[in-house]
């Protein structure tokens, strides 16, 4: 019976080595081309990913439709925080008179200046002093 003892137990050692290494194998094998499983990404968020994406574009189209075929960062960046009052220079209001030329409503000081930018000039139409009552821009 001694000797049926030590074969078992000897069996025993021979099958857990060959588990072990059977284990061992199949966590050391190598991965796929390509690295890693399928790829298990739930319907939701590739339509919520999807729907954010289409928000971000049609704010960006309302933003360049608004400016007129331009985004100013100046008035994006007014939204995040306001201008010192100290400021002797203040950009009225904007408008688009053509696909090149603006017309601006500028103050200074107590001047106020209505100018027709465009990207190889500047013509100043008429300056006047500024009005008492007119509201404060920010």
């Amino acid at each position: 019976m001694a000797g049926l003892n030590g074969r078992s137990r000897q069996w025993r050692v021979a099958a857990t080595v060959w588990l072990l290494c059977h284990a061992t194998h199949v966590h050391a094998a190598p991965g796929r081309l390509g690295g890693g499983g399928g790829v298990d990404i739930p319907i939701g968020r590739i339509f919520a990913v999807t729907m954010l994406c289409i928000m971000l574009a049609a704010l960006a189209a309302f933003a360049i439709k608004r400016g007129g075929g331009r985004v100013r960062v100046g008035a994006l960046s007014n939204l995040l925080r306001r201008l010192p009052a100290d400021r002797r220079m203040q950009v009225i209001e904007t408008r688009r008179a053509s696909q090149f030329a603006d017309v601006c409503l500028i103050r200074c000081d107590d001047r106020e200046y209505l100018a027709l930018c465009s990207q190889h000039q500047f013509l100043l139409l008429r300056e006047s002093a500024a009005a008492e009552d007119a509201p404060e821009c920010e």
